[in-house]
């Protein structure tokens, strides 16, 4: 019951947060969407933005784990703001090399969560992943 109230509770938050964040888009205000993003690693994950930066897709999970958050929903909350935080870098106009990292990561939380539970593997998602890596 707890866990299934804290997954509801990131997936109300993450909506927030790609609402603001698709408002901010939208308008070209790239830098206020990224901040958007930035601060929703610390509220929803309680993970700070420079460990996310610093760290690969398979220390985050290891991070997630002993944090109790083993959950393949929370993988695809966060892939889903790291695609769209890759987005923001791509349509800014960074560096290619600078964006791929950030897909790779997000590209690697969507197949963690497909691989934990087939039930992710739906068509949204299979494109999202088409879409990654067709990007790298």
């Amino acid at each position: 019951m707890f866990q299934r109230d804290y997954i509801l509770r990131m997936i109300e938050q993450l909506t927030k947060v790609l609402t603001k964040v698709l408002f901010n888009k939208g308008n070209q205000n790239y830098e206020a969407a990224h901040d958007e993003i930035r601060k929703s690693y610390r509220t929803i994950f309680g993970i700070d933005e420079v460990i996310i930066y610093a760290s690969s897709a398979e220390e985050i999970v290891e991070l997630l784990k002993l944090r109790g958050k083993n959950d393949p929903k929370v993988y695809i909350i966060l892939a889903e703001l790291l695609r769209e935080e890759a987005d923001l870098f791509r349509e800014s106009g960074l560096a290619k090399e600078e964006y791929t990292i950030v897909y790779q990561k997000a590209l690697s939380l969507y197949l963690e969560a497909l691989l934990d539970n087939p039930v992710f593997q739906t068509k949204e998602y299979l494109e999202k992943i088409n879409f990654i890596l067709d990007e790298l």
